[in-house]
């Protein structure tokens, strides 16, 4: 007569070198590789182009007298 613990241990398995690893499917380091570097483009090509839809066009005008004054002047004391 067996024990119901007995009927629950499982065999030993060997373990894989990481996680997915023993799995049919597993990517190799290759194509792991390339499919990060898809990834990579995909994201750089969105913003791209949501820079080129949204920034693009937009500038900030620039004052040289305004810019001198602000950046030579002094300090004034911090309010108390």
């Amino acid at each position: 007569m067996t024990n119901s613990a007995d009927r629950n241990v499982r065999p030993m398995m060997a373990a894989a070198p990481f996680p997915g690893a023993a799995s049919q499917n597993a990517m190799t380091a290759s194509h792991l590789r390339r499919h990060l570097y898809l990834i990579v483009a995909v994201k750089l090509a969105l913003l791209g182009a949501i820079w080129w839809c949204f920034v693009r066009d937009a500038r900030v005008p620039v004052d040289p007298d305004g810019t001198a004054t602000h950046l030579l002047t002094q300090p004034r004391e911090p309010s108390k």
